[in-house]
């Protein structure tokens, strides 16, 4: 799991409101994924990027909602 503060600083955004997978390649690994901060910017991110910045293991993820 990834803090959505990680998120925001993977995205150079001051928080995240929103993550949207906008697309995959064809091997099933994030292509391009989309955050939306609370003030409407959005940032658009290749999925080996946001894998790198997030240090996450593997481009091939999915996105799951958590409610604290």
């Amino acid at each position: 799991m990834v803090s959505q503060e990680v998120i925001a600083l993977a995205f150079l955004l001051p928080d995240v409101a929103t993550l949207e997978i906008v697309s995959r390649n064809s091997t099933g690994t994030v292509g391009m994924i989309k955050a939306v901060s609370s003030a409407g910017v959005e940032v658009v991110l290749r999925g080996e990027t946001f894998r790198s910045r997030t240090k996450i293991p593997s481009a091939w993820f999915e996105l799951v909602s958590v409610q604290n």
